[in-house]
């Protein structure tokens, strides 16, 4: 009788060729090499840990590793062409950014504090701790050469001098509300666009620290606090440094002029797409030709809808849409997205604790008989237009509206005690019989007074 064969200990093989579970704090990648499946895609790299996901992931320059850090602060290094991972650190503090070069990378966490590691340093690869942030680190970037990097959290946007050794650091203060995001422009990062809260661009020399423009968002009228910044939570910029496309908590991208210090014009995404929460620049298609890079301006966006749009900001057109969707699996929300510079290879960020590695040029050479998809392009002449695509209606205008209740004789609100309140299917109204009044911070942001107090004449009445 043969002997059963004994089974592997969980995590040292992968359940298919292309899908890995890190476990420990060193060890191979793949037992074979992974073939690239005809939608682009490398490998799956799950969280070894229950009920963590992938905070934010970075590229190096060569595209040869890529970097993570979790929701737990569990800061990896994945080497694609060594077939290695390493585990960095286990901080504790919840991961929020992260940014990489060959031998350093830099994470940034909740507390604010921003942690460098050293990849060929064993056993404590801590080189640096930079403190200057006073709330949650929501984005790092370094420059091409490696001498300076951005950070933002709420509080302000900093400059880091990383040649000296010193790690100096220059506040780039502007805008009312803090910094969502800072990127570099230009080939040698001769730039930095700093993308704040009051929707408002600002573009500093990085070399003096000088501010050279700012350019102000139109009026779009009140937003969602929850959906984030309506124009500029993410923004990517053009090689060429003119153009910069940016995108948010609205169903459009935005595409600003630096040269002329205006915004151009605004892109609005297919029907279903709500919000976006990543935007990165991506390389040409095969074949692509133009005299200029306006007409080889292509943007990778990731949809609240759980794909991932490779899309013309320029001509209005969706060139490939990349779905995460895989047999039965359940992980079709793509949370955030990362490029390496020559926009080959993307890093998206999938719910469930996974992270996806994709060959954008293999996925993109898949044909899509309904593709390129042409998008509609809003000139900001036409305000009406502009307001009803960034802030659609939540019901709509004709079809499952319920009819309006009746109030009830007698003192109260709401329906009477007892009855259901007749509202659309999904949605919950107030416990009958009571009633909530909308916060005093909804009124400021629709552009209403504040309800005033009662007076003390009403109140001696009402006693």
């Amino acid at each position: 009788r043969a002997p059963r064969p004994r089974a592997r200990p969980y995590g040292t093989m992968p359940k298919e060729p292309y899908t890995l579970t890190p476990t420990g704090d060193a060890g191979q990648l793949w037992s074979k090499r992974p073939d690239v499946q005809p939608d682009g895609l490398i490998s799956v790299v799950r969280s070894g840990v229950n009920r963590t996901n992938f905070a934010s992931a970075a590229w190096t320059r060569s595209a040869d590793s890529v970097a993570s850090v979790d929701t737990r602060g569990n800061v990896y290094a994945f080497h694609i062409r060594k077939n290695r991972y390493q585990l960095l650190s286990r901080e504790g503090d919840e991961g929020t950014a992260v940014c990489c070069n060959e031998k350093e990378v830099f994470a940034g966490f909740v507390t604010g504090v921003i942690k460098v590691f050293d990849v060929d340093k064993q056993g404590e690869p801590v080189v640096a701790t930079l403190k200057g942030h006073r709330s949650r680190v929501t984005h790092i970037e370094l420059s091409p050469n490696n001498d300076l990097m951005l950070s933002t959290s709420n509080d302000c946007a900093l400059l880091w001098d990383l040649k000296s050794g010193t790690y100096t650091k220059k506040n780039l203060a502007g805008g009312a509300y803090g910094a969502v995001q800072a990127r570099f422009a230009g080939a040698n990062g001769e730039k930095a666009v700093v993308a704040f809260h009051d929707e408002s661009l600002w573009v500093w020399n990085a070399r003096t620290g000088n501010l050279e423009t700012k350019l102000e968002a139109p009026e779009l009228g009140a937003r969602s606090p929850a959906k984030g910044p309506t124009l500029c939570q993410s923004i990517a910029i053009s090689r060429d440094s003119r153009y910069v496309v940016t995108a948010g908590g609205s169903p459009c991208l935005f595409v600003w002029d630096l040269h002329e210090g205006t915004m151009k014009h605004a892109v609005e995404l297919p029907e279903g797409v709500k919000t976006t929460c990543d935007v990165e620049l991506a390389a040409p298609a095969a074949g692509e030709k133009g005299e200029n890079d306006e007409e080889l301006l292509f943007v990778a966006v990731a949809c609240d809808d759980g794909a991932v749009r490779v899309v013309d900001p320029m001509r209005g057109l969706v060139t490939h849409t990349m779905v995460l969707e895989r047999g039965d699996s359940k992980e079709t929300m793509a949370e955030g997205l990362a490029l390496e510079p020559n926009g080959r290879y993307a890093a998206v960020l999938a719910a469930k604790g996974s992270m996806r590695l994709y060959d954008v040029h293999v996925s993109r050479a898949q044909k899509q008989s309904d593709h390129p998809k042409k998008l509609a392009l809003i000139s900001l002449d036409d305000e009406a237009r502009v307001k009803g695509a960034v802030h659609p209606p939540a019901i709509p205008a004709s079809g499952s509206v319920p009819d309006p209740i009746e109030a009830p004789a007698g003192f109260g609100f709401g329906p009477p005690p007892g009855t259901r309140p007749r509202l659309g299917k999904g949605r919950r109204g107030p416990t009958p019989g009571t009633a909530k009044a909308p916060p005093a911070s909804s009124f400021v942001a629709a552009g209403f007074d504040a309800p005033k107090a009662l007076s003390a004449e009403y109140l001696d009445a009402r006693r």
